[in-house]
């Protein structure tokens, strides 16, 4: 099922300017002052409900602002991916995704950057061959 282009061009669209996304097998070292998101996909139980295949899955989020600014650029741009991302219905090529809503979990210091991990539940829908 074909998730993966349907979430990643909606988060590329919803990403305010100057923030830098890195997507899953994307190698990069970002600068010390940058803001980035890491997208990860985490697939998760797949099943057939008559003539739709279901998947059930996560796309992960995690959020990197320069260290020293405290919480609140990150939690912006939180707000500003929750906003973009969740219950808007996304469908191309025969597949839908309905996107749930966002999960926030505690922020942290991490060397350089403040990283605040989020998740969006997601539930696909494809026709069965």
């Amino acid at each position: 099922m074909r998730v993966r282009p349907l979430l990643e061009s909606r988060l590329a669209s919803v990403v305010p300017d100057g923030v830098a996304i890195a997507f899953d097998n994307m190698h990069r070292q970002p600068a010390a002052d940058e803001t980035w998101v890491r997208a990860t996909l985490r697939p998760g139980e797949r099943w057939q409900a008559g003539n739709l295949e279901r998947e059930l899955g996560t796309l992960g989020l995690d959020l990197h602002v320069p260290a020293g600014d405290g919480p609140g650029p990150a939690e912006d741009l939180a707000a500003a991916l929750t906003l973009g991302m969740e219950s808007e219905r996304l469908a191309d090529a025969g597949v839908t995704v309905q996107p749930g809503l966002m999960q926030y979990d505690a922020g942290r210091d991490e060397g350089q950057w403040f990283r605040l991990p989020l998740s969006l539940p997601y539930l696909a829908s494809e026709e069965a061959a």
